[in-house]
């Protein structure tokens, strides 16, 4: 996810990050994907999973080899399980999804009714506290968040749900939108995400960034680097095929490309840098 990084000015800080957008629009995958590199890194994480069971096999595709996976009864236990994951260790901790966050008094309630204003004081004060705790311990918290449109508003402004609850104790909001989708030899080779930073300590507001999930396995850093070096003139297109500045040729198509850049990455990140530092 270069891009983002970029327009973050060095990614993610500890904190809270709230990521919000429409659905299918990659939350979950760029949620699961700043687990994978965190994994990579080493640190260990954990995702607290409200929306019935996740998929085991797009999970362990898109995300981390290995993490703590929790799938709670109420928001209370959920919020508590974020809490119990940061100070057990975990560096990245992501809550999918914060919308679907129901009070343990909702249980005994008939199907469609629902509490907001236990559910926004509940949430409120939990994510305060989890801010603290996780700048302590210098984890990462990641809530996702369903956008939502006032139905009475004359002028269409989604906001997230807690929206007005949570923003002053978030340290990066993220917008996701889908942009563009593209097929290779009739498949789908990737999905274009477009991401605004709508809050930031460090970058400027409404910086803007693109990402791409790549086939079945999210933001594929084999695949962002290709995409990065074609980017600053490192690679550049030959049919099917990408050809390098020593002459050296990557494909046929986007995925053999990507695999031979994933087998010499630390290469091909070098020559991405001496490109990027060049403009």
């Amino acid at each position: 996810m270069f891009q983002l990084d970029l327009a973050l000015k060095g990614g993610l800080p500890p904190g809270v990050c709230e990521i919000t957008g429409e659905d299918a629009t990659g939350k979950t995958t760029l949620a699961l994907s700043v687990m994978r590199e965190a994994s990579i890194g080493g640190l260990p994480t954990a995702i607290i999973y409200t929306d019935g069971l996740p998929d085991k096999t797009y999970f362990s595709a898109a995300g981390p080899e290995q993490c703590a996976a929790i799938t709670p009864y109420t928001g209370e236990a959920a919020l508590f399980s974020v809490v119990s994951a940061i100070e057990n260790g975990a560096k990245v901790v992501v809550l999918d999804n914060g919308t679907n966050l129901m009070v343990s008094d909702e249980t005994n309630m008939w199907v469609g009714e629902t509490d907001y204003p236990q559910r926004a004081r509940l949430v409120g004060g939990a994510v305060e506290s989890i801010r603290e705790i996780a700048k302590e311990y210098g984890a990462l918290f990641i809530i996702i968040n369903q956008v939502r449109v006032n139905p009475r508003a004359i002028v269409s402004k989604p906001k997230s749900s807690f929206d007005r609850i949570i923003r002053s104790y978030c340290d990066t909001r993220l917008f996701l939108r889908r942009d563009k989708t593209k097929n290779e030899y009739g498949e789908l080779a990737y999905v274009k995400v477009g991401i605004k930073v709508k809050k930031s300590l460090v970058s400027p507001p409404n910086a803007e960034a693109f990402g791409f999930i790549f086939k079945d396995t999210g933001f594929d850093r084999r695949f962002e680097l290709l995409r990065a070096m074609l980017g600053v003139g490192a690679l550049e297109k030959a049919g099917a095929y990408f050809k390098g500045p020593a002459g050296t040729m990557l494909g046929p198509g986007y995925f053999q490309a990507a695999i031979q850049i994933g087998n010499s990455f630390e290469e091909y990140w070098r020559t991405y840098e001496d490109h990027r530092n060049r403009q």
